[in-house]
């Protein structure tokens, strides 16, 4: 009987000892959603920090062994690899708890890295140090089977983080984004052109000698006055955002959201297909953990010339927000965001939901929005009433 307790207390002890808590620092938001440092407690590593668990696994680059916290000498990397942690967990809690993804249950261990600069490639997995490093962005990678004969081993879901690094736009012959930050200075641009061609078409056959010429003039004018606005706005816009650009991802917790949903949706949403629907829904998902309309706001410290996604800019539908080049800006956040408006509690499983009418090619205004309408027949408290609100939501946004 002493030896069977002496076995129970050396093993109870063991256990102690590989499963303490481990107290560590990672930069979190406040209720102001100032980004702030904060003193946690990890309970489900072991008290040396080693950073992995049936969910995830911390790792530096190419590596596959765990960061183990203790060991780090740099206060700035703890912090980092800490706060992907953290912010992964609460992600992960979201899903299970919130929206009942039963995906998301079954889902293995993701490898989360750290500082990698690699490319990817769907064959190989790391494409080759040779070719151009990658910095300032993040990425969620589907599973691959690798190819034994040269040495690659299969891989499960991963998320990249690369490491931050200011970029000189002009040195790297890199433009202002002002055409999607301009979309709506840009459609009445548009709409002018067209209103004086048509003013211009029926002068011709109203007016006549000298009245003809003012006309002329005064329309030849307007056109001028409203091009050298949008030159002037786009030189500006340049001097305002800076000439360089920089994005340390791993910093930003909407971001390690955002990642983590796309993974989340990857049951329906391919990975590595940057489009405007794809990008959305991910933005919601992030927004929605964040308990926040805004994505990436007061990031000075961790980003340059990053402009924060907003569910409430206002914006009007344009025909080029379909196109893979608008994929990251806020349009198809705002319209997800409606049905939040209508019904926070129910909004994260509804948004779920209709994941199963889309693909990664799926559009804004026939695939998004109809998705959206017969998910709320199903699932809106009030059916009809809710189908109306969110029709006339659409109708003052274009859509």
């Amino acid at each position: 009987m002493i030896i069977q307790c002496s076995k129970l207390l050396v093993l109870l002890l063991i256990a102690q000892f590989s499963f303490a808590a481990f107290k560590t620092t990672v930069l979190t938001r406040n209720k102001e959603m100032d980004l702030v440092k904060k003193e946690v407690v990890f309970t489900d590593i072991d008290n040396l920090g080693k950073l992995e668990d049936k969910s995830f696994k911390i790792v530096k680059a190419k590596s596959e062994k765990p960061i183990i916290l203790s060991e780090l000498n740099d206060d700035l990397e703890k912090m980092r690899a800490a706060s992907v942690y953290f912010h992964l967990k609460k992600a992960k809690k979201y899903f299970l708890d919130v929206v009942n993804s039963k995906y998301v249950s079954e889902l293995g261990q993701i490898t989360i890295r750290l500082g990698i600069t690699n490319q990817f490639n769907s064959i190989g997995h790391f494409a080759h140090d040779n070719l151009a490093p990658e910095y300032n962005n993040a990425l969620s990678i589907p599973p691959g089977e690798g190819r034994a004969r040269f040495g690659i081993d299969p891989w499960q879901h991963e998320i990249w983080f690369r490491p931050a690094k200011e970029v000189d736009l002009p040195s790297e012959g890199l433009k202002n984004d002002f055409e999607q930050t301009a979309a709506l200075f840009s459609e009445f641009r548009t709409q002018s052109r067209f209103a004086n061609f048509q003013r211009f078409v029926a002068d011709l056959f109203l007016l006549s000698g000298d009245e003809l010429v003012d006309s002329g003039l005064s329309i030849l004018g307007s056109t001028a006055i409203i091009e050298a606005s949008f030159i002037a706005m786009k030189h500006i816009y340049g001097l305002l955002q800076g000439k360089s650009y920089l994005l340390d991802t791993s910093f930003i917790p909407e971001i390690v959201y955002h990642e983590f949903a796309h993974i989340a949706l990857s049951d329906k949403l391919t990975l590595s297909h940057s489009s405007p629907v794809n990008e959305g829904m991910a933005d919601f998902f992030a927004a929605s953990i964040a308990n926040s309309s805004t994505l990436a706001d007061k990031v000075k410290d961790y980003a340059k010339r990053v402009r924060e996604k907003d569910a409430f800019r206002e914006q009007t539908y344009q025909s080029g927000f379909e196109s893979n080049a608008y994929a990251n800006i806020d349009f198809v956040l705002g319209v997800l965001w409606q049905v939040r408006e209508l019904d926070e509690q129910k909004s994260h499983s509804y948004i779920y939901n209709i994941r199963n009418n889309l693909t990664s090619s799926s559009n804004i205004r026939g695939d998004l929005v109809k998705s959206i309408l017969k998910e709320c027949r199903r699932s809106c408290k009030s059916p009809l009433s809710g189908r109306i609100k969110l029709l006339n939501a659409y109708h003052e946004m274009g859509l």
